[in-house]
């Protein structure tokens, strides 16, 4: 592992970064926060963090950590994080820094909206007393396992809910689902006499149904979860075009029940809620645009135009920020498509001849002004064929490296789409902050935590 100070060498020439953060409490009522910087990907660690959590404390002690790292808060694009008012404040109003609401809290939040619907929440509430009547009572418990040897199913316990861990809930269910048959049978076991009512907490065949009709509904936001929650490949870029596939899963269909329709109206509603300003809106269409897997998928031509003309605007500004900007030497996007694997798409075929990055005339002079390397590059990027979904964007632009393209790509693609990897970071310190260590300094648990990690 690379000592501080060669992490701090490679810091310094960082060209832009995100950062997500996180704040735990310990056993002993330690407060700690966690920083970690994707630039991709590098953990900075967790450091104690007393006192109140107000918007201002927060403010400062992120200034303190990245201070700490002589990072620049100029070339900060955006800080992923929670989505409670303290953190949007302390990124909004008083560090300006872009908040990109973190959407595995998003789509938590929405899928437990969705769950307190009335209909749907009494069959939650009633399942979880099931679950917890099987994972407490020792007789039940026992039983289990034989009821499904007999039934030929894998023996499994079933899953508790927790509230706090994304997607608990759908494995709960799931879960529920596949042993229902031993379920039902142990419960029926259980009986004084074979003729006594069933328990409260034992499902109807209505809520078994109203269970079964939820599983496709939360497996989209258990799927879209795990893929927009990794740290170790590109994920802003894929929330615009997830949730564009969210809002089309969930679209009403007369033949739900109006429970799974209403079910439907809640999350979306809050998912909206936190995906539609005009800020972040302009964010997920750049982060779209340049991942070129993604770029023909802003399908709204009044939001490509304006994409493009952001996209513009930034590059621009790139241009102007380089020492040589005057005599700047046009670098067009490469059309070599060595080691990326290319998709040919049916526009691609219809217009291919007569439109080719190589057909696309440029003026035979050595220097351009801003404007006319700007367009140029953007016409470049337009006209090359869309890749594979399974390609990796960072070698596309490796391959494909305009001058400045490529470094707005670097610049945006950098942001990540969830706080998971500063919450993640927390999952391990528990696991080091043990009972036995409740009391000891809070100043000695990062060490821990290295030591531990490595």
């Amino acid at each position: 592992q690379p000592s501080r100070s060669t992490m701090e060498a490679d810091i310094a020439m960082l060209y832009n970064y995100c950062i997500t953060f996180d704040i735990w409490t310990s056993r002993s009522i330690q407060s700690y926060i966690s920083l970690i910087v994707h630039y991709i990907s590098l953990q900075l660690g967790a450091n104690p963090f007393p006192g109140h959590h107000g918007a201002e404390e927060l403010a400062s002690k992120l200034r303190e950590l990245v201070d700490s790292w002589e990072l620049s808060f100029e070339k900060l694009v955006a800080i992923t994080c929670g989505n409670t008012s303290n953190n949007v404040k302390c990124c909004d109003e008083i560090l300006k820094i872009f908040h990109l609401p973190c959407a595995g809290h998003v789509l938590n939040l929405a899928v437990h909206d969705g769950l307190r619907v009335r209909g749907i929440s009494e069959v939650v509430f009633w399942y979880c007393k099931l679950t917890e009547h099987f994972n407490r009572s020792g007789p039940v418990r026992k039983m289990l396992p034989g009821v499904q040897k007999e039934k030929g199913l894998p023996e499994q316990q079933l899953i508790q809910d927790v509230q706090t861990r994304w997607n608990s809930i759908f494995q709960m269910i799931c879960r529920l689902l596949k042993q229902k048959e031993a379920v039902i049978e142990a419960v029926h076991h259980t009986l004084p006499h074979p003729n006594s009512p069933l328990p409260a907490y034992m499902l109807s065949d209505v809520e078994w149904k109203q269970l079964d009709q939820l599983v496709p509904l939360l497996q989209l936001f258990y799927d879209t979860t795990a893929w927009i929650s990794a740290a170790s490949y590109v994920t802003a870029s894929v929330l615009g075009p997830s949730l564009v596939m969210i809002h089309k899963a969930l679209q009403m269909v007369n033949t739900n029940p109006q429970v799974i329709r209403c079910f439907k109206e809640v999350v979306l509603t809050k998912v909206d809620k936190y995906f539609t300003s005009s800020e972040t809106e302009t964010f997920l269409n750049k982060s779209c645009y340049l991942d070129p897997q993604f770029r023909a998928f802003i399908q709204k031509i009044e939001s490509k135009r304006t994409t493009e003309e952001q996209i513009q605007m930034d590059l621009h500004q790139l241009i102007e920020k380089d020492a040589d900007s005057q005599i700047a030497t046009l670098d067009h996007v490469s059309n070599s498509t060595t080691s990326v694997s290319q998709t040919p798409t049916g526009l691609n075929r219809l217009m291919g001849t007569i439109f080719q990055p190589d057909s696309i005339a440029c003026p035979d002079r050595t220097t351009y002004t801003t404007s006319e390397m700007c367009a140029s590059e953007i016409a470049h990027y337009n006209a090359l064929p869309l890749p594979n979904l399974d390609i990796n964007p960072l070698e596309w632009w490796k391959v494909h490296s305009g001058k400045y393209m490529a470094k707005l790509a670097k610049k945006v693609l950098c942001v990540v789409g969830t706080s998971t990897p500063s919450e993640s970071l927390f999952s391990t310190t528990g696991d080091i902050v043990t009972a036995p260590r409740d009391c000891s300094q809070a100043q000695t648990m990062e060490r821990r935590k290295f030591l531990t990690l490595h």
